[in-house]
């Protein structure tokens, strides 16, 4: 079967989690956690080496919806 034939739901929600594609206007929020969780978050990860302005992440956000649809 051609893979782009499937139809794959656009998001998964429980109780507890969403999880959808990246989508414009999510850098607000998606900074609000990374500076909350900052000081866990740059132990682990590598893209975690500064706290980032909310426009730069508004713009990853809108660069990641980008790649998801491609």
């Amino acid at each position: 079967m051609n893979p782009i034939l499937l139809d794959i739901p656009e998001q998964f929600e429980t109780e507890r989690l969403l999880l959808r594609a990246p989508q414009n206007g999510d850098g607000a929020m998606v900074n609000e956690a990374i500076r909350e969780s900052y000081e866990f978050l740059h132990e682990w990860m590598k893209w975690a080496n500064h706290i980032p302005e909310t426009e730069e992440t508004e713009a990853n956000a809108r660069t990641s919806s980008e790649f998801f649809i491609a």
